[in-house]
């Protein structure tokens, strides 16, 4: 997945097993924070979007609720 955030200016990438990297990162994020990620980053990264995430919550509780309780 790291090849999909390459050049965004919102994702911050350091190699795996890379301690220092990390440790730069982080300091880049706490004096520099990166630009918030737009509305192209969830299908980027292959997620749902927000609103995507809402309706299939509402679907399911909602399918839970007729469902005759087990307990």
């Amino acid at each position: 997945m790291p090849h999909r955030l390459r050049g965004q200016p919102w994702a911050l990438t350091f190699p795996v097993g890379a301690p220092d990297g990390l440790a730069d990162v982080l300091y880049t994020v706490i004096h520099q924070p990166p630009a918030r990620p737009g509305t192209e980053a969830p299908r980027l990264l292959g997620m749902r979007t927000a609103d995507e995430q809402a309706d299939f919550l509402s679907h399911t509780f909602a399918s839970l609720r007729t469902k005759e309780s087990r307990c």
